[in-house]
């Protein structure tokens, strides 16, 4: 009998904060059904609809490097962190610089181990606030039980009175 290891506890006891990334987690573990994957086409757009601005699918593209993570679509707040449309570029040429190999590293892990990922980061941009960046990987596959696409909800949160998207994209973050 197949053992489902739960996620959700485990991604939760490591500071996951967002009410959506939680759903979306469980979403994800349902749609495993006794699998290590679930394939993509599984994901039911409508759960999908309050969430969406914070996601991005990035297609996995093999070399000799390693892993490479190309943008197959981002939501809004993608467009406002990068001031820019995302979408068919490898994702560590967008990155921030401050958070792009811890980001990498993550990446890499979730198709190495066909297992979730959550990953929180506190950054700021100067003298702005501090902001905590969430990043939620989740693995899906389209054919075979092998990593294909990974879904990321990124969630931002501050203590502060607000900040601006594009301080999250700038080459001036710093992890605080």
């Amino acid at each position: 009998m197949h053992m489902q290891m739960n996620f959700y506890d485990q991604l939760s006891s490591e500071g996951m904060r967002c009410v959506q990334q939680k759903g979306f987690l469980k979403l994800w573990q349902r749609l495993t059904d006794g699998h290590d994957l679930p394939q993509f086409k599984t994901l039911p757009i409508e759960d999908l609809r309050r969430s969406v601005d914070k996601m991005m699918f990035c297609d996995i593209e093999h070399s000799a490097q390693g892993p490479k993570f190309r943008i197959a679509y981002h939501g809004d707040q993608f467009e406002r962190m990068y001031n820019c449309n995302c979408v068919g570029k490898l994702l560590d040429e967008v990155i921030a610089p401050a958070v792009r190999s811890t980001a990498i590293k993550n990446y890499v892990a979730v198709v190495k181990n066909r297992r979730p990922y959550f990953s929180v980061s506190v950054v700021k941009n100067g003298n702005g606030p501090e902001i905590r960046y969430e990043r939620l990987l989740l693995p899906f596959t389209r054919k075979g039980n092998f990593v294909q696409r990974i879904v990321c909800m990124v969630t931002l949160f501050t203590e502060a009175n607000g900040f601006s998207f594009s301080d999250i994209a700038s080459d001036q973050l710093q992890t605080a």
